[in-house]
């Protein structure tokens, strides 16, 4: 079994995975590949298959925000969080989101919750110190 596909089946378990995984799939390989525009492709369509597939729509998220598209990667943040509210990891992402955007409040609102899910994380706590800098 490739690599691949066990990262892509832990990915997509849970979901209709004959339909997301090879979209799922692809786009990490695409974002692997540094084609952010075939990986946005790919888990759009993931999206469209199942709208409340919360990894797919963090993602996704994060590619908007690397192409700086502040808005859009918030809005999918807020979807992966309305189709999963236990996911730490979208929250920490709509946390950096908004802190890009000057949003300090929203930020420390939203790694205060990534932490109260994952108290583990590190990361949040750093950069939850940080967002006053």
């Amino acid at each position: 079994m490739s690599s691949c596909t066990v990262r892509c089946g832990r990915f997509a378990r849970g979901w209709n995975w004959l339909t997301t995984m090879p979209s799922t799939c692809s786009a990490l390989l695409w974002s692997a590949r540094n084609n952010p525009a075939q990986a946005l492709e790919d888990y759009g369509r993931a999206i469209k298959v199942n709208p409340r597939f919360a990894d797919a729509l963090n993602n996704h998220g994060l590619l908007w925000h690397a192409k700086g598209d502040l808005e859009r990667a918030i809005a999918d943040y807020d979807e992966a969080i309305r189709a999963n509210p236990r996911m730490a990891k979208a929250f920490f992402n709509r946390a950096v989101a908004h802190g890009d955007k000057g949003e300090i409040e929203r930020a420390l609102a939203d790694y205060d919750e990534a932490i109260r899910l994952d108290p583990g994380d590190g990361e949040a706590y750093l950069n939850r110190g940080n967002i006053w800098q």
